[in-house]
């Protein structure tokens, strides 16, 4: 039997490819437009960073992601951390589009379990890492053997339960890196777009409509930057950046 969302991934996913088309075809306007406004602001090179990994996690109320960005910036913009140009025009509104939760196996496995009840077995993640498996070729997390795909899928179980027992848990206290939580960019108008790694956790924070999560923002738009520097009347685009992120923070409900 194939699932209300399997069946719907077909054409969600040459939505996605077509965005993602438009993207590579933006890239040489992204590296000049992010070029000019890095001179124009002052934050040194396009790719300097602008502050280190463990100042750029933060907690924040779920609903402030708004957006679901097809392919993930650094991929067309290197690693730069202010990007500038018209890239936050070509995302998809989370709660009107349906784009991010069908053309993700990973996002639509999770809906597959957590909301319609499905065996593992019968999800879209089970059946591409068994076929990829059995044809002996390289398989996530360097998987060998059935049992161990069911303990992934275990390992998705025990996340689950956590985060609906526990709440939604950043990488730095779990013990892990920064950059491992969530990834966003900051669209000029200070959306947050989610990325693309943490498909598992944000639909299972989705699901659980856990009250905040935590993300990494990897990537800002020049006229956020812009925004907070004359907001908080900072000349200095990395304390700007600061203030900036602390508002996220306050948004959170007790």
């Amino acid at each position: 039997m194939i699932s209300e969302i399997q069946a719907l991934n077909i054409p969600a996913r040459l939505r996605r490819s077509r965005r993602a088309a438009a993207h590579t075809a933006m890239r040489p306007l992204f590296r000049i437009a992010t070029r000019i406004e890095a001179k124009r602001l002052g934050t040194g090179k396009p790719g300097s960073q602008l502050l280190p990994a463990k100042h750029l996690s933060v907690r924040v109320a779920l609903d402030k992601v708004g957006h679901y960005y097809a392919d993930v910036p650094s991929n067309i913009i290197g690693g730069y951390q202010m990007v500038a140009g018209p890239w936050d025009k070509l995302v998809y509104p989370l709660n009107s589009d349906s784009t991010w939760r069908e053309a993700c196996r990973h996002t639509r496995t999770v809906y597959q379990i957590f909301e319609q009840d499905l065996p593992i077995e019968q999800t879209d993640e089970y059946r591409k890492l068994y076929r990829k498996m059995v044809r002996g070729k390289s398989v996530r997390k360097g998987i060998k053997r059935e049992q161990e795909i069911r303990d992934y899928f275990q390992r998705m179980f025990d996340a689950f339960e956590s985060m609906k027992a526990s709440g939604f848990l950043g990488q730095q206290e779990l013990g892990g890196k920064p950059k491992d939580d969530i990834r966003v960019a900051i669209d000029r108008h200070g959306q947050l777009v989610r990325l693309g790694n943490g498909r598992h956790r944000f639909a299972m924070a989705q699901i659980l409509t856990v009250p905040s999560i935590v993300v990494h923002v990897c990537h800002m738009h020049s006229r956020w930057i812009e925004s907070c520097m004359r907001t908080y009347q900072e000349p200095e685009p990395h304390k700007a950046i600061l203030l900036g992120l602390e508002g996220y923070r306050g948004d959170i409900s007790p």
